[in-house]
């Protein structure tokens, strides 16, 4: 019977019902002739629920309370179809079974609930009998057995320690997230997770006597209570059956009229109640869901409506304890003082507020916000959203700015980790500062001394920076504060000499700094400082600079031009190297060009060479001579090379002699090319070392380069390079005699010019 009672009482039995109701009424009205009245449809589907509600409680309970609120309407639907007024008691019905759904519907998310707490229930356990380890169910697990709980399981029965130290997960009984500490004669609790260790344990409550079976047991008596609204129409109906019952006999004796005495017992009806509590229930729910609220039941809805004080438990209730903000006193993680704002390490997707107090601003852009972050993970991609908004939360807010943990966003830098942020509040009225935490790599923040000021109306410069050097000087520049056009520059620069040269400009238009009056040619440091400047005594605060820089040199005109590597400078002043292609992508002191003082084998003259390193495979690196003014051209280029012939040579190996008119391979023209296993036609000067000359005919500034290039780490060195005047009469290079005759010999010159000789015997 209960079966058939509980598929009657179903949404779509209810449907049903309700579409033969409609029927019952739309069909008679447009002529429509049904074999039978449909509303007997609805009076079975919906009616049958309340007779049989009706009958158990006059069977089971006792006294005053076998009068319920089912028994007044099952009178009265039954009266109704006595008279043959079988609509009125199928609409009763309906109304009913509608009721009971939406009470239904109010209990279903608490009925969820309780099945993942009973889900949570261990089904085994691990005993322990004879020395051996035996699995069995956890509801033969009797008092005084000895279980053993290994890493990760949960604890079947309530019991105490006797074996070993771990700590214990206790969320599911306690709500705080933070595993406890546990030892021998600690007691453990059924449903709780065994985090570290392996424990034994010796049963004290089993069964339905262990925690979260009690715990299992209180929520189910919890949801088998109706909410006091709820309960209203049961209370009421010990008074309205009889008083209706009454009235309805007495109107019957007065009128004669079974018409009306069964009026009077349908009107008695609790249907507004059955229909508007629920109702209201539901909504509640609804719009409490929407704000993150969930509520388990409408008697607990009810009962906070008496509420006037909440008390949470110090962790774990309104978050999961590892998560969110706190504040720190380590003296590593403080900048100033004695404590700071601790964003915690969250799990992926975490995402935590903390919210200041209330700041009444006057009128939006005239104020400042700012606070030091110190970032404990510096390629983490976690970030730390800034708002500022007039409600404490981030909804409707405006953000101010963000900071990432592995990316440096131009602050001010303090110290080691720490950085300065700073912002406009472009808010007024009640305003709130929100700081927001996103986790992505379960990574942290340290938040210091956060500060809410009246801003400047000369606001400070940020990301000052070198830009680059000329011949003269250099060029620095910044990011403009607001709308101001001038900015006030104080400097020196100090060459190693220890020249020192004072600059005061005042700059208009653009924010730079271009400085001249140096040597060309010559290392020095600029420091000094910049500020905005917005008229009259108005201005910014300063931000302080200082850069190391070489200023450019000249272009050289007076030729000749030497260079033997003699002094201990490389590159020489005013020559640049640098590598072009690394198929590793490592740059290492072992790999490109340097200075060779040491092996004096491989010095064509004096006490130095330039050394081409050895290095590997797919390398090439670039030495760069100073600029060359050739004007209109015919210089020539010589210099000498030593090859060490102690590794096997490749076919591309050797040097690449370039000229361009910017220091770079791109659009470069080959003078020569010196392969490792080709002597190219030198002119011998001593063992191992090789001279060469290339003539120039470039006009103009230009740049000769030479590129090293190898494939199976080959050494070369270069030394005394020189550029002079191509002479007009040109030495002689090597010759071989070609041809000899009665009268004179054919001597063919290196310039494959052939010259006649006197016959001289």
């Amino acid at each position: 019977m209960k079966k058939i009672i509980h598929v009657l009482e179903s949404i779509p039995a209810t449907i049903i019902g309700g579409i033969f109701l409609i029927a019952s009424f739309v069909f008679p009205k447009v002529g429509m002739e049904i074999l039978g009245n449909l509303a007997w449809v609805t009076i079975l589907i919906s009616g049958s629920p309340l007779v049989y509600a009706a009958v158990k409680k006059l069977i089971r309970n006792k006294g005053i309370s076998k009068i319920s609120s089912a028994l007044l309407i099952s009178v009265a639907m039954i009266a109704a179809v006595l008279i043959d007024d079988l609509f009125a008691a199928a609409e009763v019905a309906f109304i009913m079974a509608i009721g009971e759904i939406l009470e239904e519907l109010t209990t279903g998310r608490a009925k969820k609930g309780l099945k993942k707490l009973i889900n949570l229930a261990p089904t085994q356990g691990r005993i322990i009998r004879d020395g051996k380890e035996i699995v069995i169910p956890a509801e033969e697990i009797k008092q005084g057995d000895v279980i053993r709980i290994l890493p990760g399981e949960a604890i079947p029965v309530d019991g105490i320690i006797i074996s070993g130290e771990t700590s214990v997960d206790q969320s599911v009984m306690t709500g705080e997230s933070i595993p406890v500490d546990k030892s021998v004669n600690d007691e453990v609790f059924s449903g709780t997770i065994n985090c570290f260790g392996s424990i034994d344990i010796k049963a004290t409550k089993v069964g339905k006597n262990s925690s979260l079976q009690k715990l299992i047991q209180m929520v189910k008596d919890a949801e088998d209570k109706k909410a006091p609204m709820q309960r209203i129409t049961d209370k009421w109906a010990s008074v309205l059956v009889p008083v209706a019952l009454v009235i309805a006999i007495i109107t019957y004796i007065i009128t004669k009229d079974v018409t009306r005495a069964v009026t009077v017992l349908v009107v008695f009806c609790p249907c507004a109640l059955v229909l508007a509590t629920p109702t209201a229930i539901m909504a509640a729910i609804g719009q409490a869901t929407k704000h993150g609220i969930i509520i388990k039941s409408g008697e607990a809805l009810e009962k906070m409506g008496k509420v006037n004080t909440v008390a949470f438990d110090k962790t774990g209730t309104l978050n999961k304890g590892d998560e969110g903000w706190s504040v720190t006193t380590t003296t590593a993680n403080v900048y100033f003082g004695t404590a700071a704002l601790w964003g915690r390490k969250a799990y992926k997707g975490i995402r935590t507020i903390v919210v200041s107090q209330a700041i009444d601003i006057e009128r939006a852009g005239i104020y400042d916000m700012s606070f030091w972050v110190k970032r404990l993970k510096q390629t983490g991609s976690d970030v730390l959203q800034v708002w500022a908004n007039n409600r404490p939360d981030t909804v409707g807010g405006v953000k101010l700015g963000v900071v990432h943990n592995g990316i440096n966003e131009s602050p001010v830098v303090a110290a080691s980790g720490w950085y300065k942020y700073e912002y406009n509040i472009p808010l007024s009225g009640v305003t709130y500062i929100v700081l927001e935490m996103i986790s992505n790599q379960v990574s942290q923040f340290y938040v210091d001394e956060l500060e809410v000021y009246l801003a400047p109306t000369c606001r400070k410069v940020s990301d000052v920076k070198w830009v680059d050097e000329t011949t003269t000087g250099g060029i620095v520049e910044w990011k403009k504060a607001a709308e101001e056009t001038a900015w006030i520059v104080n400097a020196q620069a100090n060459s190693v000499s220890g020249e020192v040269k004072e600059y005061q400009d005042t700059i208009w238009g653009t924010p730079q700094w271009v400085f001249s009056g140096l040597e060309s040619g010559t290392d020095y440091v600029v420091n000094g400082e910049v500020m905005a400047y917005c008229g009259g005594e108005d201005k910014g605060e300063s931000v302080s600079f200082d850069f190391a820089f070489m200023t450019d040199c000249e272009a050289f005109v007076d030729f000749p031009f030497a260079e033997g590597f003699e002094d201990g400078l490389f590159p020489p002043k005013c020559w640049e190297q640098w590598q072009i292609a690394s198929p590793n992508g490592v740059d290492s002191t072992k790999q490109g060009w340097g200075r060779n003082s040491n092996l004096t084998n491989y010095i064509h003259r004096g006490s130095a060479s330039a050394q081409l390193y050895n290095f590997s495979e797919g390398h090439k690196h670039l030495l760069v001579m100073p600029q060359m003014d050739f004007g209109e051209g015919g210089y020539r280029l010589t210099f000498w090379q030593y090859r060490n012939s102690g590794y096997t040579i490749k076919q591309l190996e050797g040097i690449r002699v370039l000229i361009n008119d910017k220091p770079s391979t791109e659009g470069a023209r080959e003078l020569i090319y010196i392969k490792s296993n080709m002597l190219m036609y030198p002119e011998v000067y001593e063992a191992g070392f090789y001279k060469y000359k290339v003539d120039i005919y470039d006009t103009g500034k230009q740049y000769i380069m030479f590129e090293g290039v190898s494939e199976n780490y080959t050494a070369s060195f270069i030394d005394d390079v020189e550029i002079s005047e191509i002479p007009e009469c040109d030495e002689i290079g090597k010759f071989a005699v070609v041809d000899v005759l009665d009268t004179k010999i054919s001597v063919k010159l290196r310039k494959s010019e052939t010259i006649s000789l006197p016959n001289v015997g």
